[in-house]
């Protein structure tokens, strides 16, 4: 297959914690052979982070275009302004806290490419609570994972698993075409269940959400949102049951759905 040479963009959501975003872009710079460009969305940082992280970007010359914020919007609302902005026919959603190994970005654009009915994929990782963590993966499919996980998953030939389970945003592509038909991310869920809502919604519009079983990328895990107040944090759970309510709404949607099949078909 002819590799795909189109700029990806790649949504970078940040809040503070600039060691960390540093970390990500020295990794991203020196392991990604697809072109891509840096939309980044700076979550009300510090002046002396976005400074850093500002600098860092130009010495290592990425292409990137930033997007500062007054304040800490939290996550889904940051994400939407990306989608909004970005151009590119896969867009990346990322946090600041992955880092990567060699050819991630293509690996996964190569399969989105051979496979137009996925409609977004994510690495295998470390540290996730999805099943794309590797030893819950591994589990999953029987799969013997001998020697440094990277090393095992990096060396697999290209292929994908895909089911009706969550695909967490820590990376992931996700198909332009797929957003043009479905729209944004749930704003109602800012921190929590947004992902989940997304992958549903993907699924329902008839694309496959799936894990990319020859890419590995490191995640910490939390690792900016740990440091929101705990208010903040105590009104996002507040809001967890809007993901029940969405998924409700779309089962009986699709159960009057059904119905009036049966009685065309009667």
């Amino acid at each position: 297959m002819k590799p795909n040479m189109d700029k990806i963009d790649i949504v970078l959501l940040s809040w503070n914690e600039s060691d960390t975003t540093l970390r990500c872009l020295t990794s991203m710079k020196e392991f990604t052979t697809q072109p891509y460009k840096i939309i980044w969305i700076d979550n009300g940082s510090e002046q002396s982070e976005y400074i850093a992280v500002n600098n860092k970007l130009k010495e290592l010359n990425i292409d990137f275009e930033s997007i500062p914020l007054r304040e800490n919007f939290l996550i889904s609302k940051p994400w939407n302004i990306g989608l909004r902005i970005s151009k590119s026919p896969y867009v990346v959603l990322l946090n600041n806290d992955v880092t990567f190994t060699g050819r991630w970005l293509s690996k996964l654009i190569e399969i989105l490419e051979a496979n137009p009915d996925i409609g977004l994929i994510c690495p295998v990782t470390d540290n996730i609570s999805c099943p794309a963590r590797w030893p819950r993966l591994a589990r999953a499919l029987g799969l013997k994972v001998e020697g440094p996980p990277a090393e095992y998953f990096n060396n697999r030939p290209s292929g994908f698993y895909a089911g009706d389970f969550l695909v967490s945003f820590f990376c992931v592509v996700i198909r332009k075409t797929v957003i043009d038909k479905i729209g944004l991310i749930c704003e109602g869920l800012p921190v929590g269940g947004n992902d989940d809502d997304y992958c549903d919604r993907v699924r329902e519009a008839g694309f496959k959400t799936a894990i990319a079983l020859n890419c590995f990328v490191y995640h910490v895990h939390h690792a900016t949102i740990k440091n929101i107040p705990e208010p903040i944090m105590a009104e996002v759970r507040s809001k967890r049951g809007i993901l029940g309510e969405r998924r409700h709404k779309r089962a009986q949607k699709a159960i009057a759905g059904t119905a009036v099949m049966e009685k065309i078909n009667e």
